[in-house]
């Protein structure tokens, strides 16, 4: 009797689908980041770099000889890119292989924290994939490629995953306990070092959501002499993350009055309480809605301009689900899924109302700040089966609705892989920060080549030029962060802008050293009183290059 061919069963396929799809995910991903590292680059992102070489050789954990910015991104600096120098030469492969690294810690500490939340492996192989698409252009830019805010979010992960063990029908044993609160303590102690963002992207949202499931419990307990928040298992979650939080404080405060004393670093200590910004909510929203693909400035029919409107149907949707767990909650549903799926409302309320009634030094960038609703977005949606079981009618509104937001969700996505792909069909603003020129390689290439080949090896450049260049050049050119001053009495000078650079050198450098400036800056630079010693060498469409013929005149005018 001849063999027939088996063909796999529904459910065998419904198992080995999102397998697969994880497994596409990650491929389109590592090709991404490997275009994205090398064509998409800012001097924020760069300054990471020069910092983790100036660590690596000095061999330090923090530098003295470097002006920090309001965070220590040292998880970023010291434990990846600094011994990527040990392997690697070329600083793309460096930036590259250490964007892989964050990017499968992320990964792997979202696993961590779904094995804890009691979810499945399917769960996580369905859901891990939106992690890894820049749903959002500055989600990809801050996140997954320049990494800049994807330790908290690991940590965040982390950190949940370990008070979901608390929040365990069974007990943990005395033992067990003990190693999780060492952990949350040393991890968050960790986080709050980096700056107060760690508080506010964790912990604060953390003690809402214990508060928030509380209040639920309460709501349904008709026995009022009963209070949730002080049964066994409520005050030891409140406990434990009352004791992260004091951890995370202990680490903010050295942050903002020890480290001042014995490092050139700025904190967030002249943030101010102000009346509600009422006036805000306008790009409040749009930085929310950014981070589930609305994009601004685009044609309404274009095939981007729909997938932007799909953004607003995304976001629309996550409320709509974040609302649905809160009506339909019930005290004998499973603790550890109800507060992995409430963080994202509560990172969300806690973000929101510090944008409301808090003013920066500067003012917030929303896109940049709201970027880690997307992470805690893909949990939430693991909530969908419970509300859409598959005995509801395919053609139910609320199924379609759910279909149409989740596919959108990552049709935003992958769309927004071709823009960083490069692929013009797909061009748009590259939103993140207020540097928004995403061809600065391209802009500063032929100037780079211009100065290895002259063999110039010390420079001064204004900000967005600075840090790229030591970057593009694998190190070559050291370069000191400048820019263009005018005084009251009219007179314009050249001085260091002490940020994200290293500390630079008072006297002046036996190198043969230039001045690069943008195309935009070059009218000012010519009417400082540095410029009569400088001789232009180099010019296109984008920058100027000035030798410094007159060294010591020269030094002798740049300011502080």
């Amino acid at each position: 009797m001849k063999n027939r061919l088996q063909l796999p069963s529904s459910q065998n396929c419904a198992k080995f689908l999102p397998k697969l799809f994880f497994l596409f995910s990650v491929i389109v991903s590592i090709a991404t980041t490997y275009y994205a590292t090398g064509h998409f680059l800012d001097s924020d992102a760069s300054s990471e770099l020069v910092l983790a070489r100036q660590l690596y050789e000095s061999g330090k954990i923090i530098s003295a000889d470097w002006f920090y910015s309001t965070e220590l991104r040292v998880l970023n600096a010291q434990l990846v890119y600094s011994p990527m120098f040990r392997i690697f030469s070329d600083w793309h492969l460096i930036r590259f292989f250490s964007a892989l690294t964050l990017q499968a810690a992320y990964i792997l500490a979202y696993g961590f924290m779904l094995h804890q939340g009691g979810f499945k492996q399917n769960d996580f192989c369905i859901s891990a994939p939106l992690l890894l698409l820049p749903v959002s252009v500055a989600y990809g830019r801050i996140v997954l490629y320049h990494c800049h805010y994807i330790t908290h979010i690991i940590l965040s992960f982390f950190l949940m995953g370990l008070l979901l063990g608390f929040a365990r029908d069974t007990a943990l044993s005395p033992v067990q306990s003990i190693l999780r609160i060492g952990m949350i303590l040393i991890a968050s102690f960790i986080g709050g070092l980096g700056g107060i963002r760690h508080l506010m992207i964790i912990h604060t949202p953390m003690i809402l959501l214990i508060l928030l499931i509380c209040l639920l419990e309460d709501l349904q307990n008709k026995d009022s002499g009963k209070a949730a928040l002080f049964s066994r298992q409520k005050i030891l979650l409140i406990s434990v993350a009352a004791c992260g939080l004091l951890a995370a404080f202990i680490g903010y405060k050295i942050n903002t009055d020890v480290f001042p004393d014995y490092f050139i670093f700025r904190s967030y200590s002249e943030t101010n309480l102000t009346s509600p910004a009422i006036a805000h909510l306008s790009e409040i929203l749009y930085g929310f809605l950014h981070q589930f693909g609305f994009r601004k400035d685009l044609p309404v029919l274009s095939l981007l301009g729909i997938l932007s409107l799909g953004g607003i149907l995304s976001a629309v949707f996550c409320l709509y689900l974040s609302a649905r767990i809160i009506l339909s909650f019930k005290t004998g549903d499973d603790l550890r899924k109800t507060m992995v799926f409430l963080f994202f409302l509560c990172y969300l309320v806690v973000m929101t109302t510090v944008f409301l009634i808090t003013k920066d030094l500067y003012e917030y960038y929303y896109p940049l700040y709201y970027v880690i609703c997307l992470s805690w977005a893909a949990p939430l949606l693991l909530s969908i089966p419970k509300f859409f079981p598959r005995d509801v009618h395919p053609f139910n509104f609320k199924r379609i609705f759910s279909w149409a937001a989740v596919v959108l969700l990552f049709a935003n996505g992958f769309a927004n892989m071709a823009f960083f792909n490069g692929v013009e069909a797909f061009d748009q603003l590259y939103e993140g920060l207020t540097f928004q020129e995403k061809d600065k390689v391209a802009q500063l290439t032929p100037v780079v080549d211009y100065l290895l080949e002259n063999k110039y090896d010390y420079g001064y450049g204004t900000y967005w030029e600075s840090n790229i260049t030591t970057e593009l050049t694998d190190g070559k050119i050291p370069m000191f962060n400048i820019f263009m001053v005018t005084d009251e009495d009219g007179t314009s000078h050249v001085s260091y802008f002490n940020w994200l650079t290293s500390v630079w050198q008072r006297e002046a450098p036996k190198e043969k050293p230039f001045v690069l400036v943008s195309a935009k800056e070059q009218k000012h630079f010519e009417k400082t009183v540095n410029y009569p010693y400088c001789t232009c060498v180099y010019s296109d469409a984008f920058h100027y290059v000035y030798s410094i013929d007159n060294q010591e005149e020269f030094f002798k005018t740049l300011g502080d």
